[in-house]
Formats: structure tokens, sequence, C-alpha cells
């Protein structure tokens, strides 16, 4: 893998060298030792950075379990302000639909 970028406990963006992947965080827990320890599982796979933070973003907000519209602005504004925080660099990267307005 050639990057690895967690951006919260659940999800990371990584890379190898032909596509981008959103991985998931999964707890793996050892037969013999009973031992658990995080696994990242690549849920879907990319031909750019910008496509993958964008689909990163809306499947965040597809799992927010938001009960009501507010909530799902509430976590559209979170989500947007963690990715931002997270790819500050990346300033040409827009999430469609997470500006939370």
């Amino acid at each position: 893998m050639s990057n690895f970028i967690q951006v919260s406990d659940k999800y990371a963006i990584a890379s190898d060298s032909r596509q981008w992947m959103i991985k998931k965080s999964q707890n793996v827990t050892d037969k013999e030792t009973k031992t658990v320890s995080v696994e990242w599982v690549s849920k879907s796979f990319f031909g750019n950075f910008e496509q993958c933070v964008v689909a990163l973003g809306q499947e965040m907000l597809r799992t927010s379990q938001s009960n009501s519209y507010a909530e799902l602005v509430e976590a559209a504004k979170e989500i947007s302000a963690l990715l931002s925080k997270t790819f500050a660099d990346a300033a040409n990267v827009k999430i469609n639909g997470l500006e939370g307005e």
C-alpha cells in the first residue's frame, strides 16, 4: 500500500499504484489468544483522490444514523468539517452535498 490516511476510528483512505480505496475498520478476534485487533477492510475503489474523498463523505453521511432532517444537516456539517480538517491541503476537493447549507 502506498498511502494510508486514517480519517476517523471507523474510516480511512488508502491507495496503491493503481487506485484509491475507502477502508473501514473491523475488529478481529484471534481464536487462539482471544486478543482483539483492528483490521482495515477495503470497501470501495476509485480512480482518483477526489472521487474517493467525495464517496467517503457520502458514505459517512448515509451511515450517520440521523433520525431527522436537522440531525442529517448537523451530521453533514460535522463530516464536512472533519474531511476539511483532514485534507486541509486538498483545497480543490469539494464534498458535494456536505456543506450543510
